[in-house]
C-alpha cells in the first residue's frame, strides 16, 4: 500500500512539473508572421509595429488545448499565462497556445541586429531569441499563412464591393488592388500606441510596388484603419500588366523589399483563360490536364542524360482554391524569389489548395516511337514509368482517355509538335556562378508563341533554400538580372541548380498545346513541357 501512495505521488509531481515546465524559445523562433522568413534567408528581419509569430515550447499554462486569442483593443499584454518583451519592452498579444505566440513588436523598441525576445509564465522565462529590428521590413500575408503563393488581397469594386483577389476572381488590368502585410515600420505622428488600433496613417519613407516586374502606382500604404500590426497598401494595376493565375508581385518601404506573392490578373475574372502561365481552376471546379515531358539533366563531371516521359492530373478543388506555392506566372511576369527551410523544427506551413482526384479510365499515349499506357496511382494522377518512353522528337502526339463513370469523360487530343528546346548556354562555365552577375542564357524554342521560365535553386548548409523564377517570351533575351540572384541564400558547395523549361500557351491549336472538353471538367489542356537542368553547382557572393 505504501509502494502504491509512492509511485502515485511521484506520478503527480512528473505531470504537476510537465504543466509548468519554463518556456523555451530557440534561436531563430521568431519570425515575421507574414513572410515566415527563416533566419538566416535574405530578407529575415522585423520591424516596429509588425506582428510576429513565435515559435517554442511550454510557452502558456492556461491557454488550453487550442490556445487563446485577444478579445479586446488595445491588446493585452497578458494571456494564457504568457508575456511577451521584445528588446526589453512589454509586447501585445494577439493569440497564445503552447507552441506558438503571435504579438506585436512595440513601435517603441530600440532597432539592433540581435534583439532578445523573451517568453515569461508562471514557471520562468525562456533564454533570450534574438531577431533583427530594423526600421522597415514589409512582408505580404498570403492565403496559405506561410508567405508563399497567393497574396492576402482584396480587388476594390467600390466602397461596398472588394472581393477577395482568386483564380475566379481575377482583377483586370487599370484595377485598384488592396494588399495585406506588416512590417511597414513606424508612422511618424500617425504612429499609433503600442497593440492600440491604428486610425490611419502612411509610412512617411519612400514606398514602391512592383507586379510583373513593372513599377506600380501606390496610392496608399500605410496601416490598416481599425487594426493592429496590419499594413495596407493600395495599387493600381497598369493596363500592360500581363494576365495570369500567378502574376508576382512585391512592395517595398525605405527601399526594403518584401517576400514575394502572386495575384491573379485577368479582364475575364477567370484567370485560367490567361494565354501563358499556369491556370488554376477556382473553389468548386475541376482541372485535367496531360503532359509530355522531355527532359534534359546536366551535372558536370558526372552525366548528362536525355530522357521522355508523359504524365496526367485530373482534380477537382474543394471549396478553398489557393496555391501554398506560387505557380508559374506568365511570360514576361519578371522574376519572384521564394524561400523555404526544410527542417522538423521550422515553423509548419498551411496547404489550402485541397483537390479530390478524378478517374478518368485508361489513358494512353501515341507517340512517333510508340504507343504508351498511363498508369493510374492514386486516383486522378497519371504517369508512364520513369523512362517509360524515349526522348521527345518532332512529330505528332495523340492521347486518348477512355472515361469512368462517375469521373471524367471520355476526350482525344493531338498534337503536332515542331521541334523540342536546345539550351546552348546556360548562362555560365563551370560548375558556379555568382550573385553579382546575372545569368544571360541561349537557347532554341520550340514554339514562339510559348514561354520560357527560368529557375535557380540555392540551399545552405543549414537547409535554407532559395528558388528563384523568372519568364520570358521565346522570342526575348533570357537574362536573370543580378538583383534576383542577390534576393537568394548563397549556396554550400555544390547545392545549386539552374534550370530553363518551356512552358507552351494554353491553347495553341494542336501545336504544343491543345484544350479538350470532356465531361466532368471546366478545362482540359494536353501539352507539351521541355525540362533542362545543370546541377551541383555552387552559387556564391
Amino acid at each position: 500500500m505504501q509502494r502504491t501512495a509512492s509511485i502515485a505521488f511521484a506520478l503527480c509531481f512528473f505531470i504537476a512539473s510537465f504543466a509548468i515546465a519554463q518556456p523555451s524559445v530557440p534561436q531563430g523562433g521568431v519570425v515575421s508572421a507574414a513572410s515566415l522568413l527563416p533566419a538566416g534567408a535574405p530578407g529575415y528581419q522585423v520591424a516596429p509595429g509588425s506582428i510576429v509569430s513565435i515559435f517554442g515550447s511550454n510557452l502558456a499554462t492556461s491557454a488550453g488545448a487550442n490556445g487563446v486569442g485577444a478579445s479586446a483593443l488595445p491588446l493585452p499584454t497578458s494571456l494564457g499565462g504568457a508575456s511577451v518583451t521584445i528588446g526589453g519592452v512589454t509586447a501585445g498579444l494577439f493569440f497564445v497556445s503552447n507552441g506558438q505566440i503571435n504579438a506585436q513588436v512595440p513601435y517603441t523598441v530600440a532597432l539592433g541586429a540581435s534583439v532578445p525576445v523573451v517568453v515569461t509564465t508562471s514557471a520562468g522565462s525562456s533564454s533570450p531569441s534574438t531577431v533583427p529590428v530594423v526600421a522597415a521590413a514589409p512582408a505580404i500575408f498570403t492565403y496559405s499563412q506561410n508567405g508563399l503563393g497567393n497574396a492576402a488581397a482584396q480587388n476594390y469594386v467600390s466602397a461596398g464591393s472588394t472581393p477577395a483577389n482568386g483564380f475566379t476572381t481575377a482583377i483586370a488590368q487599370g484595377g485598384i488592388l488592396i494588399v495585406y502585410g506588416t512590417g511597414g515600420g513606424s508612422l511618424g505622428s500617425s504612429t499609433p500606441a503600442n497593440g492600440a488600433a491604428c486610425g490611419g496613417g502612411q509610412f512617411p519613407g519612400s514606398v514602391s510596388a512592383t507586379i510583373a516586374g513593372q513599377s506600380v502606382t501606390v496610392q496608399y500604404a500605410g496601416c490598416a484603419p481599425g487594426f493592429v500590426g496590419l499594413d495596407q497598401w493600395n495599387i493600381q494595376l497598369p493596363n500592360t500588366i500581363p494576365s495570369g493565375c500567378s502574376v508576382p508581385i512585391q512592395v517595398s518601404v525605405g527601399g526594403v523589399l518584401s517576400n514575394a506573392a502572386t495575384i491573379a490578373v485577368s479582364s475575364s475574372g477567370n484567370c485560367a483563360t490567361a494565354a501563358t502561365g499556369q491556370p488554376f481552376a477556382g473553389p468548386g471546379q475541376s482541372l485535367g490536364s496531360v503532359q509530355i515531358i522531355n527532359t534534359a539533366i546536366s551535372i558536370p563531371g558526372l552525366f548528362s542524360q536525355t530522357s521522355g516521359s508523359a504524365s496526367g492530373s485530373f482534380q477537382k478543388y474543394g471549396a478553398t482554391a489557393f496555391s501554398n506555392m506560387g505557380g508559374i506566372p506568365p511570360a514576361q511576369a519578371g522574376c519572384f524569389v521564394q524561400t523555404t527551410k526544410s527542417s522538423s523544427s521550422s515553423p509548419s506551413t498551411a496547404t489550402v489548395l485541397g483537390t479530390t482526384g478524378l478517374d478518368a479510365g485508361t489513358i494512353t499515349l501515341k507517340a512517333p516511337s510508340g504507343t504508351y499506357t498511363l498508369t493510374e496511382n492514386p486516383t486522378g494522377t497519371y504517369s508512364t514509368a520513369v523512362s517509360g518512353i524515349p526522348a521527345l522528337t518532332a512529330g505528332t502526339y495523340t492521347v486518348t482517355a477512355t472515361g469512368a463513370s462517375g469521373g471524367v469523360g471520355p476526350f482525344t487530343s493531338t498534337l503536332n509538335v515542331p521541334g523540342i528546346l536546345n539550351v546552348t548556354n546556360p548562362g555560365f562555365t563551370g560548375t558556379s556562378f555568382s550573385q553579382s552577375q546575372g545569368l544571360s542564357a541561349t537557347m532554341t524554342c520550340p514554339d514562339p508563341a510559348g514561354e520560357i521560365v527560368a529557375l535557380v535553386l540555392s540551399t545552405t548548409s543549414n537547409n535554407i533554400q532559395g528558388e528563384a523564377i523568372c519568364t520570358f517570351t521565346c522570342s526575348s533575351n533570357i537574362v536573370i538580372p543580378s538583383s534576383v540572384l542577390k534576393q537568394l541564400p548563397v549556396s554550400a558547395s555544390g547545392q545549386a541548380e539552374v534550370g530553363y523549361f518551356f512552358l507552351p500557351p494554353n491553347n495553341n491549336a494542336g501545336v504544343t498545346s491543345a484544350q479538350f472538353t470532356a465531361t466532368g471538367l471546366n478545362f482540359g489542356l494536353f501539352y507539351m513541357l521541355n525540362y533542362y537542368f545543370t546541377g551541383n553547382l555552387t552559387l556564391t557572393q
